[in-house]
């Protein structure tokens, strides 16, 4: 039942257009709403998602879809965790999945909150499980090599596009079994960063090659307030 990664990520592209164009659309409007009642007895995702936990970003609405056609993994700061990794992988076994879309976006809550704690220089845990969230986000803009011009601390909109790239490397990395289906070409895994202000969703970068160092930004991204 699963389909080619292209033709998954044609159907993404095409459900956000549609909701650029009404972003309060009817359910009637969402694709594969007339299958509900087919839902109960199996699910066919045709991709899964790695999204941030943001209220602004109910991803299967921004690619306009309906219930059963996305399997969609949300946590603060869509960072890569065992958990996470797990769920994908599941997706990917048991359900034929054959896209993942790792989906950033402008604005993260995540994103601000450990640029803030780079900026103050306070090293001190955070509150709490914080620390699970902010830690991978911190090694993200910390570990990515920069341009020679780019020292320091990176700006908002390249620290959400590093941070993409950190969790589009991680899957590759961190999971032996997706790494394998991306090596043989029956997965494809690829970065997006939602534009709160304009609800676009921009496809930035597949995932670097498997087995290899992330040794330059995958991700370049600036958000739509260039247009």
């Amino acid at each position: 039942m699963s389909i080619p990664p292209d033709a998954a990520l044609r159907r993404l592209r095409e459900g956000n257009r549609r909701f650029r164009a009404d972003p309060f659309m009817e359910s009637e409007a969402l694709e594969g709403h007339a299958e509900l009642g087919k839902l109960s007895s199996r699910q066919v995702p045709f991709a899964a998602v790695l999204g941030c936990s943001d209220s602004r970003v109910p991803v299967e609405v921004v690619f306009g879809q309906g219930p059963g056609q996305l399997f969609v993994v949300r946590v603060a700061g869509n960072v890569v965790t065992p958990s996470q990794l797990g769920s994908l992988e599941f997706a990917v076994v048991q359900l034929g999945v054959r896209l993942i879309v790792v989906l950033g976006h402008s604005g993260c809550g995540a994103i601000e909150a450990t640029l803030a704690g780079m900026v103050s220089g306070d090293s001190s845990e955070p509150n709490g499980h914080l620390g699970s969230i902010t830690g991978p986000i911190s090694r993200a803009l910390l570990d990515a090599p920069r341009g020679d011009d780019q020292g320091g601390i990176p700006e908002m909109d390249e620290a959400v596009g590093l941070n993409v790239s950190r969790s589009l490397a991680d899957l590759g990395c961190e999971s032996s079994i997706l790494a394998e289906r991306l090596g043989s070409g029956d997965l494809k895994v690829v970065g997006a960063v939602y534009e709160l202000e304009s609800g676009r969703v921009e496809f930035v970068a597949d995932a670097p090659p498997i087995g290899r160092e992330l040794t330059a930004p995958v991700v370049s991204y600036r958000t739509s307030r260039r247009r």
